[in-house]
């Protein structure tokens, strides 16, 4: 006998809106997600391109959904999904923590990770200076010299943060300007406490005993310069968490998976929303979107009577 009608993959911004949508669908639902909360919505202090959200706060925010998705009667197994694979009448899912959940069509809005960059440096540091969470780690650093690798959306958010926190920030990126949006540009230029170096990487963490020290950076020149830091936050991008579909759904060379423009992966019946997706946004407002559609579609495949088979 299936468990449900539909399981979603991930607990972030994508998958919770599915759930909702899908519970007021009517649908039989499941969703699977080791921490329950919003995912990477957490780690965001502040939300400013999502209508009806002035300046909210991501892990405000996070639990707030999840906390409306479970009022919907969605059921919740917190655990992570380790395989899928296809039968005559359903799917099953594989969890790793034991046993199995079936469902007749899934979703899966998994999310990405922050990339670790492979810097000299990076893992014998990791935790002792070196971080890539400025909510979780920031006050740690309370009265410090930090380092921000990193000229994305990201990255900007992040030091616009760590600056209320510490003595000073110098963001690392390369390019004449960063790529972040317009509007995080104008809050990291709006920070007395915040400078670039432009036209720069980082490629070396240094430390010592009592962890980082500085880090190397490289100019576009090829010249090199140690800066002296107390600690470095590093951004240098994200990465689907869709290992575990290889094989299971086509994907491009990064991880994403590859839908139609109904949400639709290659097997019928199973649906992908979110960053994880080709094609997608990368934007709370697109991911919120993307979750909503996927549960229509997974309801109208299922009204069709067709299976996973």
């Amino acid at each position: 006998m299936t468990d449900h009608e539909v399981a979603i993959v991930g607990g972030g911004i994508a998958g919770l809106t599915a759930a909702l949508v899908a519970r007021q669908i009517g649908l039989s639902t499941v969703v699977i997600d080791p921490l329950l909360g919003g995912g990477q919505l957490v780690n965001i202090d502040r939300i400013d391109n999502y209508p009806g959200l002035d300046a909210a706060k991501g892990f405000e925010i996070g639990p707030q959904i999840a906390g409306q998705v479970m009022g919907s009667g969605a059921a919740f197994d917190v655990t992570t999904v380790t395989g899928i694979t296809r039968g005559p009448e359903s799917f099953t899912l594989s969890l790793d923590r034991g046993g199995t959940v079936t469902a007749r069509a899934v979703i899966i809005a998994v999310g990405s990770q922050v990339r670790f960059a492979g810097l000299p440096g990076e893992e014998e540091y990791r935790g002792r200076g070196v971080s890539y969470c400025a909510i979780c780690d920031g006050p740690f650093f309370a009265g410090k010299s930090l380092v921000v690798a990193g000229g994305g959306d990201s990255a900007a958010d992040e030091a616009v943060h760590l600056a209320a926190l510490a003595r000073h920030v110098v963001i690392v990126h390369p390019g004449v300007h960063m790529q972040a949006m317009a509007w995080g540009r104008e809050r990291v230029s709006s920070q007395e406490n915040v400078r670039r170096v432009a036209g720069a990487r980082v490629v070396a963490i240094l430390g010592g005993s009592d962890g980082v020290t500085g880090v190397r950076i490289r100019e576009e020149s090829g010249a090199e310069q140690d800066l002296p830091a107390d600690g470095v936050f590093l951004y240098t991008g994200l990465e689907p968490n869709t290992a575990f579909l290889r094989g299971v759904v086509a994907m491009d060379e990064n991880g994403h998976i590859a839908v139609n423009h109904m949400l639709e992966t290659d097997v019928p019946g199973i649906f992908a929303a979110g960053d994880i997706r080709q094609g997608s946004a990368r934007l709370l407002i697109a991911a919120a979107g993307d979750g909503a559609s996927a549960a229509v579609r997974a309801a109208e495949w299922l009204r069709q009577g067709r299976t996973g088979a």
